[in-house]
């Protein structure tokens, strides 16, 4: 790996790894000497890390740190938004949520502040939006839709 100039691993949704691949990731850094960093909701941290059953105290002791990101503010959201419309839509496809009154709170309400549950509805209206065009994009025909969609858990401190 050191060929490829690989400095540390970054491990995405950490949380669906088992035992046997966290002690993997553990033998990397212990033998490579390649920094992981895990990367997964707060499940990571409160329910896998934390647990003091024997097989998991290697587990326990090789990741100690760990950081929490606060969820995306309103206005953090609405940058997200307008940059994913950019990145993903044709300029003549363009949802323009941001302009749309409550679409931002209606997203903001649903995803949690949360990335990937935002990134998912915007994916999902933006699929909707070209198979419907006369849908309208409005907090009722919104949440006529999508309000029977669970919303994700989150840490409240």
């Amino acid at each position: 790996m050191k060929g490829y100039g690989v400095k540390i691993l970054i491990i995405a949704n950490a949380d669906y790894l088992t035992l046997e691949a966290f002690n993997e990731l553990i033998d990397v850094f212990i033998k490579m000497r390649i920094p992981v960093i895990l990367v997964g909701t707060y499940y990571l941290g409160d329910n896998i890390l934390e647990r003091k059953s024997l097989p998991y105290v290697r587990v326990h002791d090789s990741f100690l740190e760990s950081y929490e990101f606060p969820n995306l503010t309103k206005k953090e959201i609405i940058e997200v938004v307008d940059d994913w419309e950019e990145k993903f839509l044709l300029e003549s496809c363009r949802l323009n949520l941001t302009q749309i009154d409550n679409a931002i709170s209606y997203l903001e309400q649903r995803s949690k502040g949360l990335i990937e549950p935002l990134y998912d509805l915007l994916r999902k209206i933006a699929i909707l939006k070209i198979d419907e065009p006369n849908f309208e994009l409005n907090q009722h025909d919104l949440t006529q839709l999508f309000g029977r969609r669970k919303q994700p858990k989150v840490k409240f401190n």
